[in-house]
């Protein structure tokens, strides 16, 4: 690393630079506030501060995760504003959900803990649209955050109005990496429970997601499905695409464990609105007869699949990748995940397999190779009359296959001991749940145990990331060097 200039420390908030706000459009109900309202409608949803700081980290992932350290205005870039360029939605996006059970725990000069996390889910697992429930956000830390996470990451919110720092709200945390964040309406539908977003995908086509966060109380969660119904048609807001949440009630007897059936008129209720939207429950659809939970009751051992995501029966076409997986964030929740693609633009295949660029420098996987590499060689060598059954493309093709199978087996080796431990708690998961018939109350123990066991492990995975990261960015970011100048 070359020597340099040293700069001196500044905190995330000192950093602040005017600049102007999104082109945000704010579809307001009238039982909001008028002080969350005047905020929304003045564009800080947004964000109306840029941070060097955060800045930085759109070129590189070490400042992802609350590093505080940044340039004064104008200092040694010879720039008095950082980089910007406009970013267009991609063609092929993940959404997901998560409950993330409160705003988290302050960190002193960052944001805090969870909000640490999240922007970290959003760039390793890109991301593009994570839909949050009882976020406890309100107007002032809104405004932090989307001031923090400028370059990275904007945040729509809906609180609670009667208790913002204590109960429900709703928001969507959107990864400007991924998707064009400059032009979007937002529908606020009921304070806390439900909350709207449209913005535009590919070849024209907009994407209307709707964010649900529904009541605990099986009663309330009855009139709740009529009452989104009704104030989707008094806002005319854009026939949602994708429904996803916290739901907080299943429909079927197989998503909770014990088997257990929900009051009949609440999820007529629900079944009702989906009719009338048009939707289906993606993962059932993909996953038939298959058990997967996203809740946890600690206390009790039991689970549920009270988090999912609906889609219409035209875009579930174009839906893959489903899955329910850990955040790395203190919840009691897990995250349901889909991939969506735009049917108007042009089918694109994940791609064939690659050798692994960190295998290149692997001391034992190169030893593999060189002595593959003069089989090849002795064996292309002793071929003196060419057939059919017998020549150097054959050869070739059979020493390519050794060395791929050889890199996926040295590829695995060299799995951190965190992800290999994950690996096969979930694998011994689904081994006791999908097993035929009614789960025993053993297997529902032991299921639960390991459930709780892969949370602990994923959020342990995310922290130690997060330090390294934050390590390496204390070492170098305040240097010249070449992390530093890519991150300016």
């Amino acid at each position: 690393m070359t020597e340099g200039i040293r700069l001196e420390p500044r905190g995330w908030l000192d950093r602040a630079l005017e600049q102007p706000t999104a082109n945000t459009h704010i579809i307001t109900h009238n039982t909001t506030d008028d002080s969350v309202g005047n905020w929304l409608s003045h564009g800080l949803v947004g964000g109306d501060r840029t941070h060097l700081g955060a800045a930085r980290a759109a070129d590189d992932p070490s400042s992802l995760y609350g590093g505080s350290l940044g340039l004064q205005t104008g200092q040694a870039t010879g720039r008095g504003n950082p980089r910007t360029h406009k970013l267009h939605t991609k063609s092929r996006i993940t959404i997901a959900s998560l409950n993330m059970r409160g705003y988290g725990r302050p960190v002193a000069g960052q944001a805090p803990d969870k909000w640490m996390t999240i922007n970290q889910v959003l760039r390793d697992s890109k991301v593009a649209i994570l839909a949050l429930q009882e976020t406890h956000l309100t107007t002032e830390r809104v405004s932090d955050l989307n001031s923090l996470f400028e370059a990275t990451m904007k945040v729509i919110a809906y609180p609670d109005e009667e208790n913002p720092t204590g109960a429900r709200g709703v928001a969507f945390a959107l990864n400007k990496r991924l998707i064009n964040t400059e032009d979007i309406t937002v529908y606020k539908l009921l304070p806390g429970r439900a909350l709207a977003i449209q913005l535009l995908w590919t070849g024209g086509r907009k994407l209307s997601v709707l964010n649900i966060y529904a009541p605990n109380d099986m009663q309330e969660s009855t009139l709740f499905w009529g009452r989104v119904h009704e104030t989707l048609t008094a806002h005319r807001v854009p026939g949602p695409d994708v429904m996803l949440g916290d739901m907080n009630m299943v429909e079927h007897l197989i998503d909770r464990l014990p088997q257990r059936r929900d009051p009949e008129e609440t999820v007529l209720a629900l079944t009702s609105l989906l009719a009338r939207l048009h939707m289906v429950d993606g993962w059932r659809v993909n996953n038939r007869g298959t058990r997967g939970f996203s809740y946890l009751q600690t206390s009790t051992g039991s689970q549920s699949r009270l988090d999912r995501i609906y889609l219409t029966r035209s875009l579930m076409e174009h839906a893959d990748e489903w899955n329910i997986t850990g955040a790395g964030i203190s919840t009691d929740h897990r995250m349901p995940v889909v991939a969506l693609a735009n049917y108007n633009e042009p089918f694109v295949g994940k791609g064939r397999w690659a050798l692994p660029a960190t295998l290149l420098a692997d001391k034992k996987f190169l030893d593999i190779m060189k002595k593959e590499g003069f089989k090849l060689q002795d064996e292309i060598s002793a071929i003196l009359d060419r057939t059919s059954t017998h020549n150097s493309q054959l050869v070739w093709s059979a020493f390519k296959k050794r060395l791929k199978d050889a890199a996926r087996t040295r590829a695995k080796e060299r799995m951190p001991k965190l992800d290999r431990q994950i690996e096969r708690l979930n694998a011994d998961l689904r081994a006791t749940l999908d097993r035929p018939g009614e789960v025993a109350p053993d297997q529902q123990s032991h299921a639960a145990i390991l459930q709780d066991k892969i949370a602990a492990l994923e959020i342990a995975r995310f922290g130690s990331k997060r330090v390294r990261v934050n390590a390496n960015d204390w070492l170098k970011g305040e240097t010249i060097s070449r992390y530093w100048t890519r991150q300016n």
